[in-house]
C-alpha cells in the first residue's frame, strides 16, 4: 500500500518511476517508488500493523491460513485497507512549509523534492520523523 502510494506520487511528476537510485532495476518494476516507500514503510506500515494489533482491530480470526501460507481475511483486508487511508490523512506540522500536511501529502513533496533535486542540483533531503 506505500508502495502504491509512491507510485501514485511519482506519477503527478515528469519522473520515471523505473529508474531509482536504490533498488536495482526490473522488468515491469518500478523501483524509484521502492526507494521512496522505503522512507515512508516505518512511518506508515511498521506502525499501521503495531497500532492495529495493540488496539485489538486485527486479531487471529481476521488471518486464514491455506497452503502453508497466512491471508488476510476479506474483513481483515478491509480494515487494513481503511486503516492505511485514515493514516495517510492524518496530519503532521511540517517544520520546513510551517504548516500542517497529511502523510499523503508528505510523500508528494518528498517527491518534487528529488525531482527538484534532479533538475537544479538544490541539496535532497528525504523526509524524516520529527514528530
Amino acid at each position: 500500500m506505500v508502495y502504491t502510494s509512491c507510485v501514485s506520487a511519482i506519477r503527478k511528476t515528469a519522473l520515471d518511476p523505473t529508474v531509482g537510485f536504490v533498488h536495482e532495476p526490473g522488468e515491469r518494476r518500478f523501483t524509484l517508488s521502492l526507494d521512496i516507500a522505503d522512507i515512508f514503510k516505518p512511518i506508515l506500515a511498521d506502525r499501521l500493523v503495531f497500532r492495529l494489533v495493540n488496539r485489538k482491530q486485527i486479531t487471529t480470526d481476521d488471518f486464514e491460513t491455506e497452503l502453508a501460507g497466512c491471508l488476510l481475511t476479506e474483513q481483515g483486508r478491509l480494515t487494513v485497507l481503511e486503516e492505511f487511508e485514515r493514516s495517510l490523512d492524518q496530519t503532521v506540522q511540517h517544520p520546513r512549509l510551517k504548516r500542517k500536511v497529511s502523510f499523503k501529502t508528505l510523500i508528494q513533496t518528498d517527491v518534487y523534492s528529488l525531482k527538484k533535486h534532479l533538475l537544479t542540483g538544490e541539496p535532497y533531503h528525504a523526509t524524516e520523523k520529527w514528530w
